[in-house]
């Protein structure tokens, strides 16, 4: 459904990604960041409903989708690199609001705190905020599941290694937290109550695929979040 998609060339590697709507807007533009093991196509749905009043990036992280890997072992300040990297290449240097979902949150947060000034506001949906020893116990899993190949063990594993407590605790950036009906929303309660500028919205009546069945409301969101002053 993308207007644009295709492989850029950036400083820090070849990465593909999928723009949408208006080349100008009011609006900054929106950076979608997608969870593991997918791509940037899981926000298909909901980007038609967004698409149409601001300009859509959803890029795939190096490994997935049409991206090809990066030649380390990834993590999850990797991701935020070559994502900044990709802004560049594409010319976008003014501010970007931001949705995280799952994994997309941890890399929403690192970007902000990799390049502040270039970050707006962060939309973070089902945030997996997880104690060390928690994470550690999930990897243990992860690692065991026929359903998940290398490249996203090794996804998984930048999650899992992430020190979520520490990096959201410097971030300061204004956040809107949603807990959908998900297996993650105490987490992203948690989240929440520790990032330093946070609001959380509960939205326990969203069942997954969130991004489906709970686009039009998540999408107005968004929008109201960002058009706040």
């Amino acid at each position: 459904m993308s207007q644009a998609a295709g492989i850029y060339i950036t400083t820090r590697g070849e990465l593909h990604a999928r723009l949408d709507g208006p080349s100008a807007s009011s609006q900054p533009p929106l950076l979608m960041l997608h969870p593991l093991p997918h791509s940037g196509a899981f926000f298909d749905h909901i980007t038609a409903l967004i698409a149409p009043n601001r300009r859509v990036l959803r890029p795939d992280y190096p490994g997935f989708g049409d991206s090809p890997p990066l030649p380390q072992q990834p993590t999850i300040e990797a991701y935020g690199e070559i994502l900044t990297a990709l802004l560049d290449t594409l010319g976008i240097d003014g501010p970007v609001d931001v949705v995280g979902f799952h994994t997309g949150c941890l890399v929403a947060v690192e970007m902000a705190l990799q390049m502040p000034n270039r970050l707006r506001r962060l939309h973070l949906v089902d945030i997996p905020y997880f104690a060390a020893e928690k994470r550690e116990a999930m990897m243990v899993k992860i690692a065991a599941n026929p359903d998940y190949d290398a490249t996203a063990v090794a996804g998984f594993q930048a999650a899992m290694d992430y020190d979520v407590q520490n990096k959201f605790a410097q971030c300061r950036h204004s956040c809107l937290c949603i807990a959908t009906g998900s297996a993650l929303a105490e987490a992203t309660v948690l989240a929440a109550s520790d990032l330093p500028v946070a609001r959380l919205g509960e939205c326990p009546h969203i069942a997954a695929p969130a991004m489906e069945n709970g686009a039009e409301e998540l999408a107005q969101a968004f929008a109201e979040f960002s058009a706040e002053p």
